[in-house]
């Protein structure tokens, strides 16, 4: 019997060799179907990488072109502008100078004068108006009792309640302490 247990046994270390054997060639052989889709996956995207760079230099060469070409045109315009004007200024120069005239300017009175009408005038408010502006100027009665009782609430009934609770407390205990004191004594 032993010998009929040790071929089994050296039977079943073989096929789990053989097993092992198969597993390692089967992960093997997945490690480089993996690895070779990953190469040609990262080779796809380093060359879209490029492309989109090279579309972008690209990109970025034709607006300095552009600007450049923009830039260069507006002050050849200028410098044909500046020369036409200079030379009309020059002929209107030539055709336009005469001397100059004195010229009197109108006298100013020193002291102002007023107008009688002017200074009978008086400025007179309008009720309507004085009215309103007095109501607009203050809070209305109702908010400020409001405000009142609030700071009332707020100083003085809030720590009377606390002091009153804190007593009633006290007052609670003493009793519960002195009920089980007469328990313990009867």
């Amino acid at each position: 019997m032993d010998e009929n247990f040790e071929d089994k046994s050296n039977e079943i270390s073989d096929n789990l060799e053989n097993a092992a054997e198969d597993a390692v060639d089967q992960i093997k052989d997945t490690y480089e179907n993996v690895w070779e889709g990953v190469e040609a996956s990262a080779e796809e995207i380093a060359d879209a990488a490029q492309n989109a760079a090279d579309q972008v230099e690209k990109a970025a060469e034709d607006a300095a072109e552009a600007v450049s070409e923009a830039a260069e045109e507006p002050w050849e315009h200028v410098e044909e502008v500046v020369e036409t004007i200079d030379e009309t200024s020059e002929t209107v120069v030539e055709g336009s100078w005469r001397p100059v005239e004195e010229v009197s300017t109108p006298e100013i009175p020193t002291e102002p004068t007023i107008n009688e009408e002017v200074k009978s005038v008086k400025a007179e408010p309008v009720p309507d108006q004085e009215k309103k502006a007095k109501k607009d100027k203050g809070f209305p009665i109702w908010l400020i009792i409001l405000l009142i009782f609030l700071v009332v609430c707020l100083c003085v009934v809030l720590p009377v309640a606390l002091v009153l609770g804190g007593g009633w407390a006290i007052f609670q205990n003493a009793i519960d302490g002195v009920s089980s004191l007469l328990h313990l004594l009867m």
